[in-house]
């Protein structure tokens, strides 16, 4: 485990040391387009749905707005085979409608695991 030191300046001339340890496996993350129809406004919600398999978190980001729909949540009943293009995921009371692949990284992976 690496444990990081950063010296903060006081404004007093002491320094301040801060220990931290960097978040593990926060960039291995598979990204789809999402939709979420919403009846009382009568339209259709675009969100980028990000999945982290390391430890089955998913994380919702408006499109329009880009604004985060839904902090990244660990929910246990989703793994990594329950994405992929048409499927309709239901994530806290929301039926999410995956459409489309949301970068490459994951559209490469996803069609070599096809083959």
């Amino acid at each position: 485990m690496v444990i990081y030191c950063l010296q903060i300046p006081k404004p007093n001339g002491t320094v301040r040391n801060v220990f931290f340890r960097p978040l593990q496996n926060t960039t291995h993350s598979n990204v789809y387009l999402g939709e979420w129809y919403q009846k009382e406004a009568d339209l259709n919600r675009q969100l980028m749905v990000s999945f982290f398999p390391s430890d089955n978190s998913v994380e919702l980001v408006d499109m329009k707005t880009r604004k985060t729909f839904l902090r990244r949540t660990k929910i246990d009943d989703l793994c990594e085979n329950d994405f992929f293009i048409g499927a309709k995921l239901l994530i806290f009371g929301k039926q999410i409608d995956i459409v489309d692949y949301g970068d490459a990284k994951t559209r490469n992976k996803k069609a070599n695991e096809q083959l």
